[in-house]
């Protein structure tokens, strides 16, 4: 019983507000000017939508375009770490075979000099390939 007054109460609330917003003047018609203004406007924001859609098109394809040279460039930097590391290996073993034909022609002093000169080279190549890397 106490529910169904309370629904009555509201029923007669929501028909007084009907009430009340159909007494309202109606709005002030929009007039052709208006329309025609904001139409304008709408094909505008349309036409830089298009621009903007196309420029990202753009840009999407410059991207993909950049990382596909991006991979290029990591694999030959791959390949020249590898092909540089193979050049010091074997200038290593070059110098190491010279030092050990030097050390068998010449006297004990200047072998002494000969391969600390030769360590030298060696670990400022080694500094080199590390610097690459």
């Amino acid at each position: 019983h106490g529910a169904l007054a309370a629904l009555l109460g509201v029923c007669n609330r929501a028909l007084a507000e009907t009430s009340r917003l159909q007494a309202l003047p109606p709005p002030p018609p929009v007039g052709a000017d208006v329309q025609d203004e904001q139409r304008s406007q709408i094909e505008d924001l349309r036409a830089v939508e298009e621009v903007h859609r196309r420029q990202l098109g753009a840009l999407v394809h410059e991207k993909g375009c950049l990382n596909a040279e991006v991979r290029q460039l990591r694999a030959r930097l791959e390949e020249m770490r590898e092909e540089k590391a193979e050049v010091a290996g074997a200038l290593g073993e070059a110098l190491r075979s010279t030092s050990d034909e030097r050390a068998n022609r010449v006297g004990e002093g200047a072998l002494m000099q000969m391969v600390a000169s030769q360590k030298r080279t060696i670990e400022a190549l080694r500094r080199q390939l590390r610097d690459a890397r």
